[in-house]
């Protein structure tokens, strides 16, 4: 009987291992794919700004408005 409390409870230890690994992991995975969101917010604030920026400098000097011919396709 002591036996086996003795093996359940190691079997415990390894499987609370196990899951503190898979919350490491998961953790990193939500670090990197925050920082990649965060990339792509301020990559479309920039776009935003630009294409603002362009629309709003209509003097024949300014910055034309990008055409969509020659936007990269999707």
């Amino acid at each position: 009987m002591q036996q086996a409390i003795q093996e359940q409870q190691l079997s415990q230890g390894s499987v609370n291992q196990r899951l503190d690994q898979l919350l490491a992991r998961y953790d990193q995975f939500v670090a990197c794919h925050d920082q990649q969101f965060d990339y792509l917010v301020q990559f479309n604030n920039s776009l935003v700004t630009m294409f603002s920026n362009c629309a709003l400098d209509s003097r024949p000097d300014g910055v034309p408005f990008p055409q969509l011919s020659i936007l990269p396709p999707i």
